[in-house]
């Protein structure tokens, strides 16, 4: 690649960018608003993010795209309604990224968009995945699957309008189900930037804390953290989030009554040296969630040398660098003494996982680094 990242004019759509313009909370937003933009040193200015299109029907929703800038200097941008505008807009980038189908409408310009998209695999859930996240009773997922969207994805592959990429390997498979495309479709590694600042020989930091990191929405089971908190009430347990979807009175309702718990702690949204701080003081971060592709919590773990407890194994990451306590469906209070035991060896056993903390950092520097991602992502250019 001639230019350097920093000079070129990127768009990415995703329907999320970390609160800004009321968006949701999401990782998503948090790899769109937080990694991407640091990890390839690009000017603010250069950097604009595709939201989706004009909602309403006043007449100057059709013609001129609606625009917002962030306090960093980011442009947010929701496209004019007529299809050949939008187009136009989309066209003006040097490279644009869709991180998966989060924004429809920019596929829908299928016919008028005269260079290729890069589809960022994150997540795809096909109708089992759905499934499984259906069979939660204590609380509810919105269903978001889209079948006419997944044709359109499908469609604009078909026309060379899409190069395919992702950040998890066995995700391909799951990518190439959701989206009807042959299973020779070729799919490039780009690993998600994660920043390393952390250095592993600095164990004296950590303390037997237990973590847990993302939203507080039902899909990822908080309740399950807090009946592990009552279980292990030896070790501190922090929650690093707040809901996005439901309200604070549901989320009450779910976890149930923590007031008592003495060693669970609701810290609410950590963002820069406060999240930090978590980091490096814990030694475990547990993941409870009925469904999830690669977290980027886990990778932002290993970076601290902090390792992983979840029912979720992508990669076999978690039984790598970690304790993978086996498939949980439902409202998975059966997985609880599963987590207990899991924790509790860790715990019990420091050098070895210490050891384990080690071979996660190696990794995350090896294949998560920004130099990595921008050698990756410069390939694909």
């Amino acid at each position: 690649m001639n230019k350097s990242f920093s000079d070129l004019k990127i768009l990415v759509c995703v329907n999320e960018f970390f609160g800004a313009w009321n968006t949701t909370w999401g990782g998503y937003g948090f790899l769109a608003r937080e990694l991407l933009p640091k990890a390839l040193g690009i000017r603010p200015e250069n950097f604009h993010i595709c939201l989706g299109r004009s909602r309403g029907f006043f007449l100057s929703k059709f013609f001129v795209p609606e625009t917002k800038k962030t306090e960093e200097g980011y442009l947010l941008v929701k496209l004019p309604r007529i299809k050949a505008l939008a187009a136009r807009i989309v066209n003006s980038y040097d490279l644009v990224i869709s991180i998966e189908d989060t924004v429809p409408f920019v596929f829908s310009l299928k016919n008028k968009i005269k260079k290729k998209i890069l589809f960022w695999i994150q997540d795809p859930r096909p109708k089992s995945d759905w499934d499984e996240i259906a069979s939660m009773t204590l609380a509810s997922e919105a269903c978001y699957y889209d079948q006419i969207a997944y044709d359109t994805v499908r469609e604009c592959f078909n026309l060379g309008k899409l190069n395919f990429a992702t950040q998890g390997h066995y995700l391909a498979d799951k990518a190439r189900l959701l989206y009807g495309l042959p299973d020779e479709t070729p799919v490039a590694f780009l690993p998600n930037p994660i920043n390393i600042s952390y250095d592993i020989t600095r164990r004296n930091k950590k303390k037997n804390t237990i973590i847990f990191l993302g939203r507080l929405d039902s899909v990822k089971r908080g309740w399950i953290f807090c009946e592990i908190a009552k279980r292990l009430p030896q070790y501190e347990f922090n929650v690093l989030g707040a809901s996005s979807n439901i309200s604070e009175k549901k989320m009450n309702h779910y976890v149930g009554d923590c007031s008592n718990v003495k060693n669970l702690h609701f810290l609410g949204r950590c963002f820069g040296e406060a999240k930090r701080e978590q980091l490096i003081s814990a030694k475990i971060l547990v993941n409870t969630s009925i469904h999830e592709a690669l977290p980027i919590s886990f990778l932002e773990a290993f970076a601290y040398g902090v390792t992983v407890v979840s029912n979720q194994d992508p990669d076999g990451l978690t039984s790598k660098f970690g304790i993978a306590t086996g498939k949980s469906i439902g409202d998975g209070f059966d997985s609880v003494d599963s987590f207990v035991k899991a924790i509790s060896y860790l715990l019990e056993h420091d050098e070895e996982r210490y050891e384990m903390a080690k071979a996660a950092y190696d990794y995350v520097r090896s294949v998560h680094s920004v130099e990595n991602f921008k050698k990756v992502l410069s390939n694909l250019f």
